[in-house]
């Protein structure tokens, strides 16, 4: 099992600006599988959000894997001393607790949840997935299972979205149109809160691609416009948010004047919105939302034990697996093993 690993980056280790740096989202994402698939025989998967970028890998020297990230990113040197390193089960633990919500920013958050099942999905039908990975992301999701219905650790709404509906509810007047940019899941869930805060409020949408935003509008009630559209259209939204992959801020000064200013919302890995922007109004990144949270988190603390002890006994189970399928496997090839 020891040549089950991971390579990863989070918000326990980094702050926003590194983590927007080397995520490896969208493209990069593809960028990155393309060079490492280049170099060896890649068997393993890429998770990618906003408060984490890890890849898990087996067979492979971890110097491949920091060579082939360091060139998607242009970034000569990985900050090793921001990385963090497991092998074996730590591994097979590390993202059942990512997956239960105990490693996210905001604790019992498993919007992850959903972003695993995209990650491995798409390696599966792109790039292939050993058989045993399989067995590792389908357990992480049963743990996950689990926890939601043993414990309260993940009961009430406090995700990113659902905040920034709540902020939103408190700034702004009811009659105020909101702009939102982008067709992914999490521009998806703040349609999904907004309009269950404010059901008769406008709500727009634009994205590079006019089908999705028109999908989205058709679903949630709201309006659209073609992107090119975008900056003539933006000065007219008090509230904005963005949550599109770009290699670097789009937004800049240019689309929105310094004297009215608005209320900015940045979901954007990299940022969507400029530092001179940021700076010149009521702006609001993944980090400080995040922040939001913390007197709503107190109620989640007391299930933390019940979740590590279904963590490790899920573990434990994978352990037992694992050495039966060891044990199995050596029997049929005539050999013997210890399942010690």
């Amino acid at each position: 099992m020891h040549h089950y690993q991971i390579i990863g980056i989070n918000h326990r280790t980094a702050n926003a600006a590194l983590l927007s740096a080397l995520s490896l989202n969208g493209q990069r994402r593809e960028v990155f599988l393309k060079k490492i698939n280049a170099a060896m025989e890649f068997d393993g998967f890429v998770l990618s959000t906003c408060n984490r970028t890890e890849v898990y890998f087996k067979n492979a020297s971890h110097r491949e894997i920091l060579a082939a990230w360091s060139a998607t990113v242009c970034w000569e040197n990985l900050p090793t001393d921001k990385l963090y390193h497991f092998t074996g089960y730590a591994t097979v633990e590390h993202l059942y607790r990512v997956t239960c919500g105990l490693d996210s920013k905001i604790i019992g958050d498993n919007e992850i949840l959903g972003q695993l099942k995209e990650a491995f999905l798409f390696q599966k039908e792109n790039y292939g997935l050993g058989g045993v990975w399989e067995r590792i992301v389908n357990t992480a999701i049963e743990c996950s299972r689990r926890v939601r219905k043993e414990t309260d650790f993940n009961q009430g709404s406090i995700s990113t979205p659902y905040r920034i509906a709540k902020i939103i509810q408190q700034k702004t007047r009811a009659d105020e149109p909101v702009l939102l940019i982008g067709a992914g899941e999490m521009i998806k869930l703040c349609l999904k809160y907004l309009r269950k805060i404010f059901p008769s409020r406008k709500l727009v949408i634009t994205n590079r691609s006019i089908e999705k935003a028109r999908l989205l509008a058709e679903e949630f009630g709201a309006d659209y416009f073609h992107f090119g559209q975008l900056e003539a259209e933006m000065q007219n939204f008090p509230t904005i948010i963005s949550a599109i992959q770009v290699e670097q801020p789009l937004f800049h000064a240019g689309f929105l004047k310094k004297d009215n200013p608005h209320l900015l919302f940045d979901l954007g890995i990299p940022c969507n919105f400029s530092e001179e922007v940021a700076g010149a109004h009521h702006y609001f990144d993944i980090q400080t939302i995040a922040e939001f949270n913390a007197a709503t988190l107190e109620q989640r603390t007391n299930d933390i034990r019940k979740v590590e002890a279904i963590v490790a006994e899920q573990v434990a189970q994978f352990e037992d697996w694992n050495r039966r399928r060891l044990f199995y496997r050596n029997q049929k090839l005539g050999n013997s093993i210890s399942l010690v």
